[in-house]
């Protein structure tokens, strides 16, 4: 019986997964934007703006429970096929965010191109955002809870351990930890 129960819990939270998924590509190919095939979307998740002409999503992304997407319809947000973004994930874009194909992130992790400006005379509230893109290659994969800092490379292949905080370029392979993030070895 708890088999049973198990697979209609599942087979409902796909279903809910795949109609809202079809639902997010009307919406994004409506406004411009391009979606591949295969779009998951869970529950709770937010596009703050809406979707955009500047967004692009390949084939087969899922966008677990409660992402939210903060990209204004300035910014570009581009996620390759077979990416994956994890409950919780956080991504403000004021410029331009990429994520590559076959990449994971993992919950709670916070993707920023921008941080407000830092002049002492002027109320931080008041200041331009200062922005610098950030690309994530393919094949990446980030672990649970880590910071991605405005103007960030993560070139392909790379893997990042869990609370880590990004604020420098990160080369084919590496293997970083540790806040800031420093490279420990190359993945074999």
């Amino acid at each position: 019986m708890k088999i049973i129960i198990n697979f209609f819990i599942r087979g409902k939270i796909s279903f809910f997964e795949m109609l809202m998924g079809q639902i997010w590509t009307v919406l994004i190919k409506l406004s411009g934007g391009e979606c591949g095939k295969n779009l998951r979307v869970g529950r709770g998740v937010k596009f703050k703006y809406g979707p955009s002409e500047k967004i692009i999503f390949g084939d087969n992304v899922y966008i677990g429970d409660f992402v939210i997407i903060d990209c204004n319809h300035d910014s570009k947000l581009y996620m390759g096929s077979n990416s994956y973004l994890s409950v919780g994930v956080f991504i403000a874009s004021n410029k331009s965010i990429s994520i590559g194909s076959s990449t994971l992130i993992a919950e709670y992790t916070s993707i920023r191109d921008h941080d407000h400006g830092t002049q002492l005379d002027i109320e931080v509230f008041k200041q331009e955002n200062v922005s610098f893109p950030i690309h994530i290659g393919e094949d990446v994969w980030i672990g649970r809870g880590c910071v991605i800092l405005k103007g960030v490379t993560i070139e392909n292949k790379c893997i990042i351990g869990a609370n880590s905080v990004v604020n420098k370029n990160l080369y084919y392979g590496d293997v970083a930890v540790g806040s800031p993030a420093k490279k420990i070895k190359s993945r074999v």
